[in-house]
């Protein structure tokens, strides 16, 4: 028996600017405060380059467990290559 694939729907929000902009703002708040070496707990899920890509994500949080059950390190290139990046940037600034 073949496993199904996993479907994500994405929603259609409609944000103001104004509240784009104070999310933006709050994540840069948020990315300063944190110390540049970070000490880890183990078990640590690293996960390299994921683009933007939000669906990505979601399977990662779906076989190893969503935060904050699960500790994870992510590389970088978060929001650079998919059309819906702003929901992957969104997850790891708040849910991580």
């Amino acid at each position: 028996m073949q496993a199904q694939p996993m479907v994500y729907l994405v929603l259609q929000v409609q944000l103001p600017e104004t509240h784009i902009r104070q999310l933006c703002l709050l994540s840069r708040d948020i990315f300063l405060s944190q110390p540049m070496l970070v000490e880890l707990g183990a078990p640590v899920n690293i996960c390299g380059d994921i683009h933007g890509q939000y669906e990505d994500l979601l399977r990662h949080f779906d076989k190893c467990g969503y935060p904050p059950t699960s500790n994870y390190l992510f590389l970088g290139d978060y929001v650079d290559r998919c059309a819906i990046y702003m929901y992957t940037s969104l997850i790891l600034d708040f849910v991580t």
